[in-house]
């Protein structure tokens, strides 16, 4: 014998090995899917955003003050609390 084992306790000792890769690979292949999936869902979870003109159009039926200095997000954050 090689390594000073019989040929039964090689087997176990190789099927250790084996079998400790594949649990590895395994949980490496969850871990890039739970991070997929949170990609998806991030994805999903952001509508996509008017334009300032359009938000600018919005303010203005709302009739938000101030409307015409405001940029972007702060025409969005008017518009959503003047609609509440």
């Amino acid at each position: 014998m090689m390594s000073g084992m019989s040929g039964g306790a090689r087997v176990k000792a190789t099927a250790k090995v084996v079998k400790s890769k594949t649990v590895k690979s395994k949980t490496t292949t969850a871990k890039k899917a739970v991070k997929a999936v949170k990609a998806v869902k991030a994805t999903k979870a952001t509508k996509p955003s008017l334009t300032k003109a359009e938000w600018y159009a919005k303010a203005s039926a709302l009739d938000v003050k101030g409307r015409s200095k405001m940029n972007k997000g702060q025409l969005e954050k008017a518009c959503a609390s003047c609609s509440k």
